[in-house]
């Protein structure tokens, strides 16, 4: 199994945006791999784990085609870890992809409510998206892995 961090800053990323303490500053003027984008894995290249809002620039910079990814556990609904608002560049005209499935998204309520909360109740984009939710020690299978959802107490939403 290949585990590959896209970022790994929390919600403000590092240096922050607008922090001016000794340490962003220093991270900023040396820049390379001091710069840290939020939080977001892949495994084996088909599996993603979250969709932060860095999801573009953490796919640009690691070479991935986003269009061989079908499946993505968002850990919780918090914006760091799920912005779905580049969905709509999944469908025509903005991408061209060959043999396409919808990508299937496993994540709590929180993030299915959010994704259609934001949409006006819809699955604007259903053909490209599939929302699964899961619960607190769900196992299910996803692309080929076994998962088991853990409870966690970071989003009380």
């Amino acid at each position: 199994m290949k585990f590959q961090y896209l970022g790994t800053a929390a919600a403000e990323g590092w240096p922050g945006l607008f922090c001016e303490c000794e340490n962003c500053e220093r991270a900023r003027a040396a820049g390379g791999k001091n710069i840290r984008k939020r939080s977001q894995a892949i495994l084996d290249g088909r599996l993603l784990l979250d969709f932060p809002m860095d999801t573009y620039a953490n796919f640009a910079f690691a070479g991935i085609n986003g269009a061989k990814i079908n499946s993505c556990l968002i850990t919780h609904s918090h914006e760091d870890h799920f912005t779905p608002v580049d969905f709509f560049t999944r469908q025509e005209p903005f991408a061209h992809i060959r043999d396409k499935k919808p990508m299937e998204i496993y994540g709590m309520g929180a993030v299915i409510r959010k994704y259609y909360d934001m949409n006006g109740g819809k699955n604007p984009y259903e053909d490209d998206f599939v929302f699964h939710e899961i619960h607190p020690f769900d196992v299910f299978e996803v692309n080929g892995y076994t998962v088991t959802a853990l409870p966690a107490d970071h989003d009380q939403k």
